[in-house]
């Protein structure tokens, strides 16, 4: 299995992400990395997953590419544009409000 990243440029509308989601777990596909980034009305998407086949990649990426609010589909598995990063989430502080759903 190689590590691919895939970047998607997108305009900014409620479901663009769900569609690049949509399409990944669709074919199995799990991210490992989700990175996206909002400028004006265009949202960049940058995901690192994992997948062997190269015809497979192409087929996900003229997929999404057929998508209308997709405007851009790049593999960067070259040369990867971020790095995994560690996020640590702080507890919440005592007597805060938690909610809870029945």
């Amino acid at each position: 299995m190689t590590t691919r990243t895939l970047i998607v440029q997108t305009q900014a509308k409620l479901g663009a992400m769900d569609r690049v989601l949509g399409a990944l777990t669709h074919r199995g596909i799990i991210p490992e990395m989700l990175m996206s980034e909002l400028s004006g009305d265009m949202l960049q998407i940058s995901t690192t997953f994992a997948m062997a086949d190269d015809h497979d990649m192409r087929k996900l990426c003229k997929f999404l590419d057929r998508q209308v609010y997709i405007l851009r589909v790049k593999d960067a598995s070259e040369f990867p544009v971020c790095e995994p990063m560690g996020v640590s989430i702080p507890p919440f502080p005592q007597g805060s409000p938690v909610l809870v759903s029945a």
